[in-house]
């Protein structure tokens, strides 16, 4: 469902699926609860909860040289030293000291792209294309909210709420020879949508 919703037409009967836990220690919940029914002719409903977290992407390259005012989280008087030529750009994991390194994520989170935890409730609907189930299609509606008690350096973040809509297909080529199958999917995510 949440990969590729087209994929719910490959289930034998109505399920109950639930998933869960903490990827790392310093992360919060994650988790997905998804029920489907379906009927004879293969076609599939289902209503999902999804609680992933974003955490930060990658680190961007930095700006070598001394910077200082820096009294949050440096131990050296507010003074930040970037090693390389000053000016020069200086990629996140070629600076050798893990306490600048430290320095640099913490402002990254906490000011540039902090983590967050988002909710989403989805309504599912596939159905086969051809007669021998081999093409499916798949549509997901869905509802996105951030979890308004995720806090970030000790501030709130802003409520987002918004919607999506993901369309998925799915074709699958038994290979009875080799007694195997070759599938193939195309997701389009959010190719609508809204967030507030």
């Amino acid at each position: 469902i949440w990969w590729n919703p087209a994929g719910l037409v490959q289930t034998e009967k109505n399920e109950i699926q639930w998933m869960g836990g903490d990827r790392l220690t310093s992360v919060p919940y994650t988790g997905m609860l998804s029920a489907n029914y379906m009927l004879q002719n293969r076609m599939n409903f289902a209503l999902s909860y999804f609680r992933p977290y974003h955490n930060t992407g990658f680190y961007p390259d930095v700006i070598a040289g001394n910077y200082e005012g820096f009294t949050k989280w440096t131990n050296n008087g507010g003074v930040l030293s970037i090693p390389g030529t000053p000016g020069s750009k200086v990629k996140f994991f070629d600076i050798a000291d893990t306490a600048v390194q430290d320095f640099l994520k913490k402002a990254y989170r906490a000011y540039i792209q902090p983590g967050f935890q988002e909710n989403i409730f989805a309504f599912t609907y596939a159905t086969p294309l051809s007669p021998d189930n081999n093409l499916s299609m798949g549509i997901n509606v869905k509802y996105i909210f951030n979890d308004g008690d995720y806090v970030a350096d000790q501030l709130l973040l802003n409520e987002v709420t918004g919607y999506g809509v993901d369309l998925g297909f799915l074709y699958r080529y038994p290979m009875r020879k080799w007694g195997r199958e070759f599938a193939v999917g195309l997701d389009l995510k959010d190719i609508a949508g809204q967030v507030r």
